[in-house]
């Protein structure tokens, strides 16, 4: 049976003063339906609960499917409305293996586009003025999208609304305040999230990231994050060192990134350039580590006391330890080298050409006898 000029029926068919009752499966453009209780209008049509694909131009794949949900759609205002009935109604997005929970979707039909949101969400409407810390406290549930990707283990984020763009298949979230990645808390910085084709999350720019979410112990800025999956993740951005006297040193992390055991691990590189300082007493140039549940950062490379000695070329003392920014010590013994790997003096040193004693403190033995 052909209605509405285009729509294949395939079904039973009752006609009534109402209009036409049926029960069967209805296909235009490239959308699949099926129901066992269509109500069909002039220009419209509703089925109480019912089974919608929408295919993708190209291949005919489903792009987009609501099971089990109230469905009216309305070929005057091009629009479809869909609507959650129960705990057997589901909204997919097979073409990026993606899953959501939102109650409601709205299709324009000349726009290419769905819009979906959830009903019944006053007790979230304060999330704008929490706290980073706060969220990660809040029960952000029952408005989710969820990855279907085998090799993503259900990775999901929060959000309110979203919008699915039906010329490029692309899934646009909005208002997703928190997604949880290893033991990562992710804060992307307008709430957007776009997910591709195959599972494919777009880039996070200057997000903010907690580590981890049960030590919180480091926080990192202008974040960019590639999130592959609910325990793979790889991002760089800034880390603010405070000194003991509260001053604070962005470092570039050029490497965040999970480890072996899913706990997050970051990399920079200091330089001399970067004039950084473990204290205002001393400089640093080498490597800086954060491990995630140990609340200092590891320092491998080299530091340089800060004084003045004329004709005095002051080398950088190499070691590797945790440093406590409250507590600057170094681990010093008595075979202790500079970064160029020359053998370093401290206490009372005597030179056997001029026939005197000097004082050096980790200072080459030239250095030394010339201050």
């Amino acid at each position: 049976m052909i209605l509405y000029n285009n729509v294949i029926f395939r079904g039973t068919a009752e006609l009534s003063p109402d209009g036409i009752k049926g029960a069967g499966n209805l296909a235009f453009g490239n959308v699949e339906m099926s129901s066992d209780y269509f109500a069909l209008k002039n220009k419209s049509f509703t089925a109480d609960t019912a089974d919608f694909s929408l295919l993708t131009a190209i291949n005919q794949k489903v792009a987009f499917s609501a099971k089990d949900y109230f469905t009216r759609i309305d070929f005057e205002s091009r629009t479809g409305n869909f609507n959650y009935l129960n705990e057997q109604s589901s909204l997919s997005f097979p073409f990026n293996q993606y899953i959501c929970t939102l109650d409601e979707a709205n299709w324009q039909m000349d726009e290419d586009l769905l819009k979906l949101n959830s009903i019944g969400l006053e007790q979230f409407s304060g999330l704008d003025s929490l706290s980073y810390e706060k969220l990660l406290d809040y029960d952000l549930s029952g408005s989710q999208f969820i990855s279907t990707h085998p090799d993503q283990d259900s990775l999901s984020f929060f959000t309110r609304e979203a919008t699915y763009d039906l010329r490029n298949y692309s899934i646009n979230a909005s208002g997703v305040k928190l997604i949880r990645v290893a033991d990562l808390a992710v804060f992307p910085d307008d709430g957007k999230v776009a997910i591709l084709e195959g599972a494919r999350m777009e880039t996070i720019r200057n997000a903010q990231l907690i580590a981890d979410t049960a030590s919180r112990l480091h926080h990192f800025e202008q974040v960019e994050i590639n999130i592959f999956g609910k325990n793979s993740y790889i991002a760089n951005g800034y880390y603010n060192y405070l000194s003991f006297e509260g001053e604070p040193q962005p470092i570039y992390f050029s490497s965040i990134t999970p480890d072996v055991k899913g706990l997050t691990t970051a990399i920079a590189m200091i330089d001399e350039a970067d004039g950084f300082k473990l204290s205002p007493q001393f400089k640093f140039k080498g490597k800086a580590s954060v491990l995630a549940s140990r609340k200092d950062l590891l320092f491998e490379g080299g530091f340089q006391p800060v004084y003045f000695c004329q004709n005095m070329d002051i080398p950088w003392v190499g070691f590797e330890a945790v440093i406590e920014p409250a507590n600057v010590a170094f681990p010093i013994d008595k075979k202790v080298k500079s970064l160029s790997n020359e053998r370093l003096y401290a206490g009372l040193q005597f030179d056997g050409l001029d026939k005197n004693f000097f004082g050096s403190f980790l200072s080459t033995a030239d250095d030394a006898s010339t201050s």
